[in-house]
């Protein structure tokens, strides 16, 4: 991902007397589906996993976020149609700002629009991926696809490293992939078998 916008759009939002700098443990929620949250939150460090639930209750993830994106209710959808949670992978910090401000600096500032843009296209693209993939391929090349961002490192608050596929759980990566956990367990042991590093 191009992140060449990034410092300048942090700087420009952090200047904003409505933002502020949050902190969050390992594992905690930013927020949840029936938090009445306003703000949009920019990751500044660490990662986030944002999902939803299934009507069993359970947790199901569609996407995990590094540092320069950005997640919460922009509340551009009418009516009660934000069900979504976020949580942290590890301990992570993000810029929070109430949703009306930074949809008013993405009219203002066409800098914090470019970003805006990239980023919201880059998660749109990834969602269509996806689903692509889960409706097209087979379930190797599914897990295969995967593996550049399971790769990522992530660095918390404490400056510890981590590989992105040590943080989630094997059902995480069947939620990312629309396999069951059975399979990605038995995928991921044949590709490390296979020589092909997970």
């Amino acid at each position: 991902m191009n992140r060449r916008y990034f410092p300048e759009v942090l700087d420009t939002l952090g200047e904003l007397p409505v933002a502020r700098k949050v902190r969050y443990a390992k594992g905690q929620y930013v927020y949840l589906p029936h938090d009445a949250s306003r703000f949009i939150y920019i990751l500044t460090q660490g990662a986030i996993k944002v999902g939803g639930y299934a009507p069993s209750g359970q947790e199901v993830i569609f996407d995990c976020l590094l540092p320069t994106e950005f997640c919460g209710n922009l509340q551009f959808i009418e009516g009660d149609f934000f069900t979504e949670f976020a949580k942290t992978l590890v301990s992570s910090e993000a810029l929070e700002i109430p949703a009306q401000s930074f949809k008013d600096m993405i009219q203002a500032d066409t800098l914090v629009a470019a970003w805006f843009h990239e980023i919201s296209t880059l998660r749109w693209w990834r969602a269509e991926n996806r689903l692509f993939r889960i409706a097209s391929e087979k379930p190797i090349a599914r897990i295969q696809h995967l593996l550049p961002m399971l790769k990522s490192q992530i660095v918390d608050l404490e400056e510890s490293t981590h590989n992105l596929m040590q943080l989630l759980s094997y059902q995480d990566i069947a939620d990312l992939s629309g396999l069951s956990r059975q399979s990605v367990a038995r995928l991921l042991k044949s590709l490390t078998e296979n020589k092909i590093k997970a």
